[in-house]
């Protein structure tokens, strides 16, 4: 399985772009930041592939001064690869 995580330095900033990505009905969900990353708050937020040019549209609108950036996670078995994503 392959997804894409939205990273912020902080909790509000997460929060705050989930909640303009739901407005604009992109499907996501605000999920434990990986250790792996070893960055960010703690909480990121979760959504598809295919929802990234909208999502990066959106990000465009309004900056976030904590966004560290968007990060491709693919799941293989018990492991997470995690790299940044253009």
């Amino acid at each position: 399985m392959t997804y894409l995580l939205a990273i912020f330095r902080n909790k509000t900033d997460t929060m705050a772009f989930y909640s303009i990505l739901l407005s604009y009905r992109v499907k996501c969900k605000i999920v434990n930041t990986p250790k792996q990353a070893m960055i960010a708050c703690g909480i990121s937020v979760k959504l598809s592939m295919n929802d990234y040019v909208k999502a990066l549209e959106i990000f465009k609108r309004r900056r976030f001064s904590s966004f560290v950036g968007f990060y491709k996670v693919t799941e293989r078995g018990s492991s997470l690869i995690i790299v940044p994503y253009l």
